[in-house]
């Protein structure tokens, strides 16, 4: 498709404006996890930029 882009700079712009930043949230969900929080990690399967190639051994690192 001629007109598919991976991110979109006014979306992100209007993130960056709300401080609603990207930050690494592995260490919170391993904390949840710890405590026995039970949680649902979904990946698109088609999805470009969160698919599920790595998702197997990312989950895999955050399991207690």
């Amino acid at each position: 498709t001629t007109n598919f882009s991976s991110c979109n700079m006014e979306v992100t712009t209007r993130f960056r404006i709300s401080f609603d930043q990207i930050f690494p949230t592995q260490y919170y969900i391993g904390a949840l996890l710890e405590r026995g929080v039970r949680a649902l990690i979904y990946v698109g399967a088609n999805d470009w930029i969160c698919n599920w190639v790595c998702s197997p051994s990312c989950i895999g690192l955050l399991a207690p």
